[in-house]
């Protein structure tokens, strides 16, 4: 018989497909924990539990899990009321970017996938103080904790489930949601260095960009310039279908935060990249821009694949490894040697010790 060792309360902002890495994050999140305990997920919107099940099929049919809405808080008396519910479960676990509410949870966790404002003023700080623990998911995001929230953060890398590379095509692969402002896919960009590496001499080679559609405007542009291209759009598709792109793509290209200085526009880079280890791990070689928490994915040593600063870096190295066909090979299984410590069994394990600590202070 089942008996769970404590009660957690999970509160996520992943409200659809859209969302993205921080969806699988959080969902992941508490398929880990409903292994040992019984676990309350709170997401937005309607119809969350098949919601959550297409994110992380691991969550479908699991009964220590419990789907509700979550909250909606405006002013203070709706915050303290939350924060004495927090009380009726063992742990809580915020997930947002901004200061948090109140909690009176002793063992209450946030994770931040970035900040996105510091935190002002003394109410704002009394309620960050009220939570125990933070996590981000980078190196890059906890630096900016620091700096703009003044707490320490752990490090909890987001799991990925490693894709079966397939036999290679000669094809360009960038994957993220087509949207033409904010933290911006630069599926436009992609396009235009393409028509530039294809005016130059390029044959043979092909762009391929798939992605949620959020921004209709943004995506007529990226079709108009791809025109007279080899470039192929691959546009709200499936799990399966986008798992074939992966495997099949030799190069893989991530341009999010390019053009942005990193010191005042941190939160225009990528805080982490589950795409790009979703792309090593099929053996794509990654050509990603050397911005946010990018680096501590690919590495700095080239050897599993390229960071790059500037666009005539992003072309340069493009453009060896596709003249390269040996190194192109190599590198690629590299990268998806390198990615193993970002799949689920490592991530599981640290998940339980964290939680572990959480029980042993009841």
């Amino acid at each position: 018989m089942y008996f769970p060792l404590m009660r957690i309360a999970i509160y996520s902002n992943a409200y659809g497909p859209s969302h993205g890495g921080g969806g699988v994050f959080i969902f992941a999140i508490a398929a880990a924990l409903a292994e040992r305990h019984e676990v309350f997920l709170h997401l937005p919107g309607e119809f969350v539990a098949e919601l959550a099940a297409n994110f992380f099929p691991e969550l479908a049919g699991c009964e220590s899990i419990h789907f509700c809405r979550t909250p909606i808080i405006h002013g203070p008396l709706r915050e303290l009321r939350q924060a004495l519910y927090d009380r009726r479960f063992d742990a809580v676990l915020l997930q947002d970017s901004t200061p948090p509410r109140l909690t009176l949870n002793r063992r209450a966790t946030i994770l931040c996938e970035f900040p996105l404002v510091p935190v002002r003023g003394w109410r704002n700080r009394l309620r960050l103080r009220s939570w125990r623990t933070v996590l981000g998911n980078s190196q890059f995001t906890a630096k900016w904790i620091a700096q703009r929230w003044g707490r320490t953060a752990a490090v909890l890398y987001p799991p990925v489930a490693p894709i079966t590379p397939l036999p290679k095509k000669p094809w360009i692969f960038g994957a993220g949601r087509f949207l033409g402002h904010g933290r911006t896919k630069r599926q436009l960009e992609m396009v235009q260095l393409f028509r530039e590496l294809c005016a130059d001499g390029l044959t043979g080679w092909e762009l391929h960009l798939a992605g949620f559609v959020l921004d209709t405007e943004y995506l007529a542009h990226v079709r108009a310039a791809a025109q007279g291209l080899p470039v192929h759009l691959h546009l709200d598709i499936q799990r399966p279908e986008l798992e074939r792109l992966y495997g099949e793509a030799s190069l893989f290209w991530h341009a999010v935060g390019e053009g942005l200085d990193m010191e005042t526009q941190p939160q225009g880079m990528e805080h982490f990249g589950i795409v790009t280890v979703e792309a090593m791990s099929a053996g794509c070689v990654p050509v990603v821009f050397a911005g946010g928490g990018q680096p501590e994915i690919v590495g700095t040593d080239g050897q599993a694949g390229y960071l790059w600063h500037t666009r005539e870096e992003w072309r340069k190295q493009t453009l060896e490894l596709i003249h390269d066909t040996d190194r192109r090979q190599r590198l690629g299984a590299a990268a998806s040697a390198r990615v193993a410590r970002f799949a689920m069994p490592p991530f599981r394990q640290h998940i339980a010790e964290l939680f572990h600590l959480a029980n042993r202070l009841r």
